[in-house]
Protein backbone atom coordinates (compact mmCIF):
# COMPACT_ATOMS: atom_id res chain seq x y z
CA UNK A 1 0.00 0.00 0.00
CA UNK A 2 1.48 3.08 -1.19
CA UNK A 3 0.80 6.55 -0.01
CA UNK A 4 -2.58 8.14 -1.21
CA UNK A 5 -3.12 11.97 -2.31
CA UNK A 6 -6.20 12.92 -3.47
CA UNK A 7 -5.32 16.89 -3.19
CA UNK A 8 -5.26 18.02 -7.13
CA UNK A 9 -1.78 19.93 -6.57
CA UNK A 10 0.00 16.78 -4.90
CA UNK A 11 -1.06 14.77 -8.10
CA UNK A 12 1.88 15.52 -10.64
CA UNK A 13 3.54 12.34 -9.92
CA UNK A 14 0.42 10.71 -11.26
CA UNK A 15 -0.68 10.15 -14.61
CA UNK A 16 -3.52 12.53 -16.41
CA UNK A 17 -5.74 9.61 -16.50
CA UNK A 18 -5.72 8.32 -12.68
CA UNK A 19 -5.76 12.25 -11.75
CA UNK A 20 -9.46 12.31 -13.78
CA UNK A 21 -10.62 9.33 -12.57
CA UNK A 22 -9.66 10.47 -8.91
CA UNK A 23 -11.14 13.87 -9.20
CA UNK A 24 -14.31 12.60 -10.76
CA UNK A 25 -14.39 9.85 -6.86
CA UNK A 26 -13.75 12.98 -4.49
CA UNK A 27 -15.62 15.60 -6.33
CA UNK A 28 -18.47 13.56 -8.12
CA UNK A 29 -19.66 13.47 -11.98
CA UNK A 30 -18.27 16.71 -14.10
CA UNK A 31 -18.40 17.83 -16.94
CA UNK A 32 -15.21 18.35 -19.32
CA UNK A 33 -14.67 22.17 -18.83
CA UNK A 34 -14.83 21.40 -14.92
CA UNK A 35 -12.25 19.01 -15.16
CA UNK A 36 -9.62 21.03 -16.97
CA UNK A 37 -10.49 23.87 -15.36
CA UNK A 38 -9.47 21.94 -11.98
CA UNK A 39 -7.09 20.17 -13.50
CA UNK A 40 -4.70 22.13 -15.35
CA UNK A 41 -5.04 20.46 -18.37
CA UNK A 42 -5.05 21.09 -21.93
CA UNK A 43 -8.02 20.59 -23.80
CA UNK A 44 -6.58 18.15 -26.15
CA UNK A 45 -4.71 16.37 -23.28
CA UNK A 46 -8.30 15.88 -21.26
CA UNK A 47 -10.21 14.95 -24.69
CA UNK A 48 -7.54 12.17 -25.46
CA UNK A 49 -7.76 10.88 -21.83
CA UNK A 50 -11.57 11.06 -21.76
CA UNK A 51 -11.63 9.16 -25.09
CA UNK A 52 -9.72 6.55 -23.78
CA UNK A 53 -11.60 5.74 -20.33
CA UNK A 54 -14.65 6.05 -22.01
CA UNK A 55 -13.58 2.81 -24.49
CA UNK A 56 -12.46 1.37 -21.07
CA UNK A 57 -16.03 1.42 -19.60
CA UNK A 58 -14.03 3.57 -16.84
CA UNK A 59 -16.21 6.62 -17.45
CA UNK A 60 -19.20 7.12 -18.49
CA UNK A 61 -21.38 9.62 -20.21
CA UNK A 62 -24.09 10.78 -17.28
CA UNK A 63 -26.52 13.20 -17.08
CA UNK A 64 -26.93 16.90 -18.37
CA UNK A 65 -25.49 19.12 -16.03
CA UNK A 66 -28.88 20.95 -15.35
CA UNK A 67 -27.04 23.10 -13.07
CA UNK A 68 -25.49 25.29 -15.32
CA UNK A 69 -28.92 24.83 -17.75
CA UNK A 70 -25.73 24.12 -20.26
CA UNK A 71 -26.22 21.06 -22.93
CA UNK A 72 -23.22 19.13 -21.55
CA UNK A 73 -22.73 15.44 -19.77
CA UNK A 74 -20.78 15.20 -16.97
CA UNK A 75 -18.87 12.42 -16.73
CA UNK A 76 -19.09 9.28 -14.00
CA UNK A 77 -17.01 6.54 -13.06
CA UNK A 78 -18.63 3.24 -13.62
CA UNK A 79 -19.10 1.97 -10.78
CA UNK A 80 -20.36 -1.36 -11.73
CA UNK A 81 -17.39 -1.74 -14.04
CA UNK A 82 -16.38 -3.98 -11.06
CA UNK A 83 -16.70 -4.91 -7.26
CA UNK A 84 -14.52 -4.89 -4.37
CA UNK A 85 -14.54 -6.27 -1.36
CA UNK A 86 -13.46 -4.85 1.92
CA UNK A 87 -12.39 -7.17 5.45
CA UNK A 88 -11.79 -5.62 8.54
CA UNK A 89 -10.11 -8.48 10.72
CA UNK A 90 -9.66 -8.59 14.29
CA UNK A 91 -10.02 -10.98 17.18
CA UNK A 92 -12.95 -12.28 17.10
CA UNK A 93 -14.75 -11.41 14.15
CA UNK A 94 -14.41 -10.54 10.42
CA UNK A 95 -16.41 -7.81 8.66
CA UNK A 96 -17.24 -7.97 5.27
CA UNK A 97 -18.21 -5.53 2.79
CA UNK A 98 -18.88 -5.10 -1.05
CA UNK A 99 -18.90 -1.84 -3.01
CA UNK A 100 -18.58 -0.84 -6.39
CA UNK A 101 -15.76 1.08 -7.66
CA UNK A 102 -17.47 3.80 -6.28
CA UNK A 103 -18.04 3.17 -2.75
CA UNK A 104 -21.23 1.92 -3.24
CA UNK A 105 -22.09 -0.66 -0.53
CA UNK A 106 -23.61 -3.45 -2.09
CA UNK A 107 -23.29 -5.96 0.62
CA UNK A 108 -22.13 -6.45 4.50
CA UNK A 109 -21.62 -9.31 6.61
CA UNK A 110 -20.26 -9.40 10.02
CA UNK A 111 -18.92 -12.92 10.80
CA UNK A 112 -17.63 -14.57 14.16
CA UNK A 113 -14.81 -16.75 14.38
CA UNK A 114 -15.04 -20.21 15.24
CA UNK A 115 -13.40 -20.36 18.07
CA UNK A 116 -11.69 -17.90 20.25
CA UNK A 117 -7.94 -20.19 19.93
CA UNK A 118 -7.89 -20.15 16.43
CA UNK A 119 -5.26 -21.48 14.48
CA UNK A 120 -4.42 -19.96 10.97
CA UNK A 121 -5.47 -22.60 8.64
CA UNK A 122 -8.62 -22.47 10.19
CA UNK A 123 -9.13 -18.83 10.05
CA UNK A 124 -8.07 -18.79 6.42
CA UNK A 125 -10.47 -21.81 5.03
CA UNK A 126 -13.07 -20.20 7.26
CA UNK A 127 -12.76 -16.45 5.80
CA UNK A 128 -11.79 -18.41 2.37
CA UNK A 129 -15.63 -19.74 2.66
CA UNK A 130 -17.09 -16.96 3.88
CA UNK A 131 -15.83 -14.71 1.08
CA UNK A 132 -17.04 -17.22 -1.71
CA UNK A 133 -20.59 -17.29 -0.10
CA UNK A 134 -20.59 -13.40 -0.31
CA UNK A 135 -18.88 -13.14 -3.83
CA UNK A 136 -21.78 -15.97 -4.74
CA UNK A 137 -24.66 -13.65 -3.03
CA UNK A 138 -23.78 -10.62 -4.85
CA UNK A 139 -26.54 -9.38 -6.98
CA UNK A 140 -26.71 -9.27 -10.67
CA UNK A 141 -25.69 -5.72 -11.98
CA UNK A 142 -22.55 -6.10 -9.52
CA UNK A 143 -19.54 -6.16 -11.57
CA UNK A 144 -16.71 -8.94 -11.64
CA UNK A 145 -14.58 -8.87 -7.97
CA UNK A 146 -11.16 -6.86 -8.65
CA UNK A 147 -9.68 -8.34 -5.39
CA UNK A 148 -10.36 -7.81 -1.71
CA UNK A 149 -8.26 -6.10 0.23
CA UNK A 150 -8.32 -6.75 4.21
CA UNK A 151 -7.55 -4.35 7.13
CA UNK A 152 -5.80 -6.48 10.48
CA UNK A 153 -5.31 -5.32 14.06
CA UNK A 154 -2.32 -5.72 15.15
CA UNK A 155 1.32 -5.50 13.26
CA UNK A 156 1.38 -5.86 9.87
CA UNK A 157 4.11 -6.28 6.83
CA UNK A 158 2.12 -4.36 4.66
CA UNK A 159 4.02 -4.15 1.47
CA UNK A 160 4.62 -8.25 1.38
CA UNK A 161 1.16 -8.58 2.86
CA UNK A 162 2.35 -10.60 5.95
CA UNK A 163 0.22 -10.56 9.52
CA UNK A 164 3.02 -10.36 11.59
CA UNK A 165 0.60 -10.35 15.36
CA UNK A 166 -2.73 -10.11 15.10
CA UNK A 167 -4.63 -8.23 18.65
CA UNK A 168 -6.05 -11.50 20.79
CA UNK A 169 -5.24 -14.40 18.01
CA UNK A 170 -2.11 -15.90 19.35
CA UNK A 171 -1.71 -18.68 16.25
CA UNK A 172 -2.02 -15.85 13.36
CA UNK A 173 1.91 -14.64 13.76
CA UNK A 174 4.31 -14.41 10.97
CA UNK A 175 1.23 -15.56 8.40
CA UNK A 176 1.44 -14.79 4.90
CA UNK A 177 -2.08 -13.57 4.42
CA UNK A 178 -2.14 -11.88 1.16
CA UNK A 179 -0.46 -14.62 -0.28
CA UNK A 180 -2.80 -17.70 0.94
CA UNK A 181 -6.15 -15.76 0.45
CA UNK A 182 -5.00 -15.37 -3.02
CA UNK A 183 -4.13 -18.79 -3.66
CA UNK A 184 -7.90 -19.87 -1.97
CA UNK A 185 -9.82 -17.30 -3.72
CA UNK A 186 -7.62 -16.96 -7.24
CA UNK A 187 -8.05 -12.94 -6.48
CA UNK A 188 -5.62 -9.88 -5.54
CA UNK A 189 -5.32 -9.41 -2.23
CA UNK A 190 -4.02 -6.55 -0.34
CA UNK A 191 -3.29 -6.19 3.31
CA UNK A 192 -3.07 -3.13 5.54
CA UNK A 193 -2.65 -2.29 9.24
CA UNK A 194 -6.45 -0.88 10.67
CA UNK A 195 -5.15 2.58 11.30
CA UNK A 196 -3.76 3.26 7.60
CA UNK A 197 -6.83 1.14 6.24
CA UNK A 198 -9.44 3.44 8.45
CA UNK A 199 -7.40 6.76 6.95
CA UNK A 200 -7.94 5.31 3.63
CA UNK A 201 -11.64 4.57 4.10
CA UNK A 202 -12.00 8.16 5.56
CA UNK A 203 -9.32 9.91 2.69
CA UNK A 204 -11.96 7.67 -0.28
CA UNK A 205 -15.29 8.28 1.13
CA UNK A 206 -15.63 10.21 4.36
CA UNK A 207 -14.53 13.60 5.28
CA UNK A 208 -11.47 13.58 2.58
CA UNK A 209 -14.16 14.65 0.30
CA UNK A 210 -13.90 17.99 1.90
CA UNK A 211 -11.12 18.40 4.24
CA UNK A 212 -7.17 17.85 3.99
CA UNK A 213 -5.83 17.73 7.20
CA UNK A 214 -8.05 15.32 9.45
CA UNK A 215 -7.10 12.64 12.19
CA UNK A 216 -9.22 9.54 11.48
CA UNK A 217 -9.37 7.92 15.13
CA UNK A 218 -10.71 4.29 15.52
CA UNK A 219 -11.76 2.99 19.00
CA UNK A 220 -12.46 -0.46 19.61
CA UNK A 221 -10.10 -3.31 21.10
CA UNK A 222 -7.38 -1.18 20.40
CA UNK A 223 -6.91 2.91 19.45
CA UNK A 224 -5.65 3.54 16.35
CA UNK A 225 -5.33 7.08 13.70
CA UNK A 226 -4.95 7.19 10.27
CA UNK A 227 -3.23 10.93 9.66
CA UNK A 228 -4.29 12.52 6.60
CA UNK A 229 -2.28 15.77 5.95
CA UNK A 230 -2.07 17.63 3.01
CA UNK A 231 -4.46 14.99 1.45
CA UNK A 232 -2.16 12.69 1.99
CA UNK A 233 -2.01 9.86 4.40
CA UNK A 234 1.14 9.62 6.62
CA UNK A 235 2.50 6.24 6.83
CA UNK A 236 6.47 6.48 8.97
CA UNK A 237 9.73 5.25 8.39
CA UNK A 238 8.63 2.11 9.55
CA UNK A 239 5.29 1.98 8.52
CA UNK A 240 3.85 2.26 12.34
CA UNK A 241 2.74 6.02 12.19
CA UNK A 242 -0.34 6.09 13.87
CA UNK A 243 -0.39 3.65 17.03
CA UNK A 244 -2.20 6.15 19.44
CA UNK A 245 -2.69 3.58 21.91
CA UNK A 246 0.48 3.58 22.99
CA UNK A 247 0.64 6.93 23.74
CA UNK A 248 1.15 7.40 27.48
CA UNK A 249 -1.33 9.45 29.47
CA UNK A 250 -2.32 7.08 32.66
CA UNK A 251 0.86 6.90 34.53
CA UNK A 252 1.07 3.93 37.15
CA UNK A 253 -2.08 2.64 35.86
CA UNK A 254 -2.31 -0.69 34.03
CA UNK A 255 -0.07 -2.93 32.16
CA UNK A 256 -0.36 -2.62 28.46
CA UNK A 257 0.53 -5.77 25.86
CA UNK A 258 3.72 -3.56 24.52
CA UNK A 259 4.92 -3.90 28.08
CA UNK A 260 4.34 -0.05 29.34
CA UNK A 261 2.04 1.39 31.46
CA UNK A 262 -0.53 3.93 31.39
CA UNK A 263 -1.23 3.96 27.36
CA UNK A 264 -4.45 5.50 26.25
CA UNK A 265 -5.73 2.13 24.86
CA UNK A 266 -5.48 0.99 29.03
CA UNK A 267 -7.87 3.31 29.79
CA UNK A 268 -10.17 4.46 26.93
CA UNK A 269 -10.54 1.42 25.04
CA UNK A 270 -13.76 -0.84 24.35
CA UNK A 271 -12.65 -3.27 26.81
CA UNK A 272 -10.58 -0.56 28.89
CA UNK A 273 -13.81 0.97 29.45
CA UNK A 274 -15.66 -2.55 29.86
CA UNK A 275 -13.04 -3.43 32.92
CA UNK A 276 -13.38 -0.25 34.40
CA UNK A 277 -16.91 -0.50 35.03
CA UNK A 278 -16.16 -4.34 35.78
CA UNK A 279 -13.96 -3.46 38.61
CA UNK A 280 -16.46 -0.26 39.76
CA UNK A 281 -18.95 -2.64 40.86
CA UNK A 282 -17.04 -4.86 42.97
CA UNK A 283 -16.59 -1.73 44.77
CA UNK A 284 -20.37 -2.03 45.22
CA UNK A 285 -20.92 1.22 43.55
CA UNK A 286 -24.23 1.61 42.35
CA UNK A 287 -25.26 1.23 39.12
CA UNK A 288 -28.36 -0.75 36.66
CA UNK A 289 -25.42 -2.22 35.45
CA UNK A 290 -24.96 -5.13 38.77
CA UNK A 291 -27.13 -7.41 37.53
CA UNK A 292 -25.10 -7.96 33.84
CA UNK A 293 -21.81 -8.28 35.81
CA UNK A 294 -23.17 -10.80 37.90
CA UNK A 295 -24.15 -12.88 35.08
CA UNK A 296 -21.38 -11.81 33.00
CA UNK A 297 -22.74 -10.63 30.39
CA UNK A 298 -21.75 -6.76 30.10
CA UNK A 299 -21.21 -5.30 26.80
CA UNK A 300 -20.58 -1.66 25.76
CA UNK A 301 -23.77 -1.26 24.31
CA UNK A 302 -25.12 -1.83 27.66
CA UNK A 303 -22.97 0.65 29.06
CA UNK A 304 -24.17 2.82 26.85
CA UNK A 305 -27.40 2.69 26.96
CA UNK A 306 -27.24 2.75 31.15
CA UNK A 307 -25.58 5.98 29.89
CA UNK A 308 -28.12 7.30 27.88
CA UNK A 309 -31.05 6.72 31.35
CA UNK A 310 -28.47 8.52 33.31
CA UNK A 311 -26.48 5.65 34.86
CA UNK A 312 -23.87 7.76 37.33
CA UNK A 313 -21.19 5.14 36.88
CA UNK A 314 -21.52 4.43 33.30
CA UNK A 315 -21.49 8.32 32.07
CA UNK A 316 -18.38 8.71 34.38
CA UNK A 317 -16.56 5.71 32.80
CA UNK A 318 -17.28 7.39 29.05
CA UNK A 319 -16.40 10.99 30.48
CA UNK A 320 -13.34 9.81 32.06
CA UNK A 321 -12.60 7.57 28.71
CA UNK A 322 -13.53 10.76 26.74
CA UNK A 323 -11.02 12.96 29.07
CA UNK A 324 -8.05 10.46 28.00
CA UNK A 325 -8.61 10.24 24.71
CA UNK A 326 -8.51 14.35 24.36
CA UNK A 327 -5.44 14.14 26.40
CA UNK A 328 -3.88 12.08 23.79
CA UNK A 329 -4.96 13.84 20.77
CA UNK A 330 -3.96 17.33 22.20
CA UNK A 331 -0.67 16.90 20.82
CA UNK A 332 -1.46 15.65 17.61
CA UNK A 333 -3.43 18.65 16.98
CA UNK A 334 -0.81 20.54 18.54
CA UNK A 335 1.77 19.13 15.59
CA UNK A 336 -0.57 18.82 13.09
CA UNK A 337 -3.30 21.17 12.84
CA UNK A 338 -6.20 19.43 11.64
CA UNK A 339 -9.96 20.52 10.47
CA UNK A 340 -10.86 16.90 11.49
CA UNK A 341 -10.90 14.50 13.76
CA UNK A 342 -13.39 11.78 12.91
CA UNK A 343 -14.04 8.71 15.22
CA UNK A 344 -14.80 5.04 13.92
CA UNK A 345 -14.74 1.16 15.19
CA UNK A 346 -17.39 0.45 17.88
CA UNK A 347 -16.63 3.47 20.11
CA UNK A 348 -19.45 5.18 17.91
CA UNK A 349 -22.08 3.03 20.02
CA UNK A 350 -21.64 6.17 22.27
CA UNK A 351 -22.24 9.20 20.27
CA UNK A 352 -22.24 12.61 21.81
CA UNK A 353 -21.85 10.41 24.99
CA UNK A 354 -18.55 10.25 24.31
CA UNK A 355 -18.12 13.10 21.85
CA UNK A 356 -18.84 15.84 24.69
CA UNK A 357 -16.30 14.95 27.00
CA UNK A 358 -13.34 14.78 24.04
CA UNK A 359 -14.56 18.63 23.01
CA UNK A 360 -14.45 19.36 26.31
CA UNK A 361 -11.01 17.63 27.15
CA UNK A 362 -9.67 19.41 23.63
CA UNK A 363 -11.13 22.97 25.11
CA UNK A 364 -9.27 22.99 28.00
CA UNK A 365 -6.28 21.91 26.54
CA UNK A 366 -5.99 23.73 23.13
CA UNK A 367 -5.03 27.03 22.22
CA UNK A 368 -8.26 28.90 20.77
CA UNK A 369 -7.10 29.24 17.53
CA UNK A 370 -6.41 25.27 16.99
CA UNK A 371 -10.10 24.46 18.75
CA UNK A 372 -12.28 26.63 16.95
CA UNK A 373 -11.40 25.56 13.09
CA UNK A 374 -11.63 22.02 15.03
CA UNK A 375 -14.50 19.45 13.46
CA UNK A 376 -15.15 16.34 16.29
CA UNK A 377 -17.56 13.89 15.00
CA UNK A 378 -18.60 10.14 14.27
CA UNK A 379 -18.12 8.60 10.96
CA UNK A 380 -20.97 9.58 8.31
CA UNK A 381 -19.53 5.91 7.09
CA UNK A 382 -22.39 3.18 6.79
CA UNK A 383 -19.52 0.85 7.68
CA UNK A 384 -16.71 1.04 9.80
CA UNK A 385 -13.86 3.41 7.44
CA UNK A 386 -11.02 0.56 7.99
CA UNK A 387 -13.67 -1.87 5.62
CA UNK A 388 -14.04 0.88 3.44
CA UNK A 389 -10.30 1.71 3.36
CA UNK A 390 -9.67 -2.25 2.56
CA UNK A 391 -12.33 -1.49 -0.53
CA UNK A 392 -10.21 1.42 -1.57
CA UNK A 393 -7.25 -0.52 -1.83
CA UNK A 394 -8.81 -3.05 -4.38
CA UNK A 395 -10.62 0.03 -6.40
CA UNK A 396 -7.12 2.17 -6.66
CA UNK A 397 -5.07 -1.15 -7.56
CA UNK A 398 -8.39 -2.11 -10.38
CA UNK A 399 -8.21 1.22 -11.62
CA UNK A 400 -4.63 2.19 -11.87
CA UNK A 401 -4.62 4.63 -9.10
CA UNK A 402 -0.91 4.57 -7.75
CA UNK A 403 1.08 5.32 -11.14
Amino acid sequence: MQPVSLQAENMSRLSSRARVVRHILRFGPATRAELARALELSKATLTKVVNVLLKEDVLTDGALDTVARSRRRKLQVNGYLGTAIGVELTADCAMLTATDLTGRILLFREIVHPSADISSDVLIAHLTRQLQELMCALPARAGPVTGVGVALAGLVDEERGISIRLLGLRHIDMVPLADRLAASLQLPVHVAWRAHAAGLGELAYGVGRTRDDFLAVHVDDGITVGTVFGGRLLLGESRLAGALGHMAVAENRRLCVCGNYGCVQTVASIPAILQQVRESLKHDVVSSLSSLQEKQALTFMDVVQAAQRGDRLALTTLEEAGDYLAQALANLIYTLNPGTVVFGGGITDAGELLLEPIRRGLRRRLLKGLYDVLEIKMTDLPVCPAVMGAAWLCVQSYLGLLE
